[in-house]
């Protein structure tokens, strides 16, 4: 059966809606609830989730419902994946990362479906665990339950340093539609996501799932500052994925951008010059940023904010 994606809308930390599109990073805790509270999933047995409680593991045996959050960093470990396939669906990424697409096929319902991918670790990991979310972009203009995210998460084999591991999930909680879509995320052995070409398929669905839960804050705040004048005020900001061998600018560098009254970023523009994948860096992850817009008289206008740089 489906386990829905419940996505919490971020505050601010020192790091209608759209259709899908480039986005920023997105490094991801999976978190589920556990006795009214939801705490972070450490590790998976099974498929069943394992969280800290009180200082003790606590493995969750009922249906879990997860709810993805934003972290700051990703995990240091590194793995490799290969031969990724869901059913007769195969996703693609480049090493580089420059050309990412997904080949459909065409939709069907019910049955098992078999999840398959090879995985080498460039250190050795005892565990860890695997998410599967297979999506429709329906589901960002139709609330129907048809057009409903699913994920499977399961546990990951241990990966000994530089083998090939092959991973097989079978699993019937998939139901394909024409034209859907799936990423697929790696965590290691502490629940951090792993970095992998495969992981930013996920960040425009993450992006236009925080857009989604922006413009649902965003009635009630403007409800709240009725008649009033207010600032823009930002409540997610997105950390840069920097390439670790380029050039950081040595000049102070500030971000000049627009803030259109939904909260979103808009032409991103840079103070200072910066080599080719520090900008590209920047405008990505700036522009994933979201705001309140700025509010005159009780109503959300489009505006100029400046951010300085510190690298």
């Amino acid at each position: 059966m489906p386990l829905r994606f419940l996505l919490g809308l971020l505050c601010l930390s020192g790091a209608a809606a759209a259709s899908l599109s480039a986005a920023g990073p997105h490094p991801t805790v999976l978190t589920v609830k556990y006795k009214d509270r939801m705490l972070p999933v450490v590790k998976v047995i099974g498929t069943d989730p394992v969280v800290l409680a009180e200082g003790k593991e606590k493995r969750i045996r009922t249906e879990p419902t997860y709810q993805p959050q934003r972290t700051s960093d990703y995990s240091p470990a590194e793995v490799a994946l290969q031969n990724v396939w869901l059913g007769g669906m195969q996703l693609f990424a480049s090493i580089d990362g420059e050309k990412r697409t997904d080949k459909p096929v065409v939709g069907r319902q019910g049955g098992l479906t078999e999840f398959r991918v090879s995985l080498t670790a460039k250190q050795a990991m005892p565990q860890g665990f695997i998410a599967v979310v297979i999506y429709s972009e329906e589901m960002f203009t139709n609330e129907s339950s048809l057009f409903q995210p699913q994920i499977v998460v399961h546990a990951l084999p241990p990966l000994p340093e530089g083998v090939e591991v092959p991973v097989r999930v079978t699993s019937k909680m998939f139901t394909f539609t024409p034209g859907q879509k799936y990423f697929v995320q790696i965590f290691d052995q502490d629940g951090a996501e792993i970095l992998t070409p495969y992981a930013s398929l996920g960040w425009p669905y993450y992006a236009s799932m925080e857009k989604l839960q922006l413009a649902v804050v965003l009635k009630q705040y403007l409800i709240a500052q009725a008649g009033r004048d207010a600032p823009a005020r930002p409540v997610v900001s997105v950390k840069p994925l920097l390439p670790p061998q380029a050039e950081r600018p040595a000049a102070p560098m500030t971000a000049r951008f627009s803030v259109t009254a939904a909260g979103h970023v808009e032409d991103v523009r840079l103070s200072a010059p910066a080599s080719q994948e520090i900008e590209a860096s920047l405008r990505d992850a700036i522009g994933g940023w979201l705001f309140l817009p700025q509010i005159k008289a009780g109503s959300p206008v489009a505006c100029r904010v400046e951010v300085p740089l510190r690298f």
